[in-house]
């Protein structure tokens, strides 16, 4: 999970998040460390869009480090 508030904002139109649809885990991949690779889960939030104007209506949270649909971390 992550504490990053902007991860509940709509990537759309920006509005924050109220309701959760759920979770979804994800193992995004990073650089070895010391010779081995760190295992990663995410077990991140699906979140509903309420603006009515936005065409999303829904949404998985994302941090800069792991943009959404990206397996590899930056």
């Amino acid at each position: 999970m992550t504490a990053d508030e902007r991860a509940r904002h709509c990537p759309d139109c920006g509005t924050r998040a109220r309701r959760s649809k759920g979770r979804r885990v994800t193992r995004p991949r990073d650089l070895s460390v010391g010779g081995r690779r760190p295992r990663l889960v995410w077990a991140k939030r699906r979140w509903r869009c309420d603006e009515l104007a936005c065409r999303r209506r829904s949404f998985t949270e994302s941090v800069p480090p792991v943009p959404p649909r990206k397996r590899l971390t930056t």
